[in-house]
């Protein structure tokens, strides 16, 4: 475990290292609102173009986005408020103060795993069953992107962020899936 940490630390600082608090384009609050609404917007985007491609308009489209916005919620929920005191990890900006250039003020929080990655890929794995390529690569796209972003403010650690990706995707897929099934293919 002291290895897996070590290298956790080393990959922060030096993703870290590759941008400066000066290179920040945008304040944080206004950076997780263009990513929110990207998110919305391809969302949005997915049911319009099902039902342009669709023979006729369905609810069903219209069901999924809002059944997907709904697993997202719960994936924040749980992660928020099981997961992580469960697992009790103090995030790098806590641990790491004097190596890290403050981009923002750390969050009081603990840190494992992200709740910007998990609820991202929760968003991108319900999509999944859209068969809609595009708009599930967009989607994973902002994933990947909020991941990043946590770690280069250094309030994540790079394992925070791939078990955030993972579990996210994971519980997005599966509940999608499962909520499908009990539909009885009717969604």
């Amino acid at each position: 475990m002291d290895i897996v940490l070590h290298w956790d630390r080393m990959l922060l600082l030096w993703m870290h290292g590759l941008l400066t608090p000066s290179s920040a384009v945008l304040p944080e609050p206004a950076a997780k609102i263009i990513l929110i609404s990207c998110g919305l917007l391809v969302s949005a985007t997915a049911v319009i173009q099902s039902m342009i491609q669709g023979s006729r308009w369905s609810w069903r489209h219209v069901a999924k986005v809002i059944l997907a916005l709904m697993i997202v919620g719960l994936a924040y929920g749980l992660n928020q408020w099981m997961v992580k005191p469960l697992l009790a990890r103090p995030r790098p900006c806590q641990q790491l103060l004097e190596q890290l250039i403050a981009v923002q003020e750390c969050p009081v929080t603990w840190s494992m795993p992200s709740n910007h990655a998990v609820v991202f890929a929760a968003w991108a794995g319900a999509s999944v069953g859209w068969n809609q390529r595009m708009i599930t690569m967009l989607l994973g796209g902002l994933a990947l992107g909020a991941g990043l972003s946590r770690l280069w403010l250094g309030v994540h650690y790079p394992t925070d962020v791939m078990v955030g990706l993972l579990a996210g995707g994971s519980f997005g897929y599966v509940l999608m899936r499962l909520v499908e099934r009990m539909a009885g293919g009717r969604l």
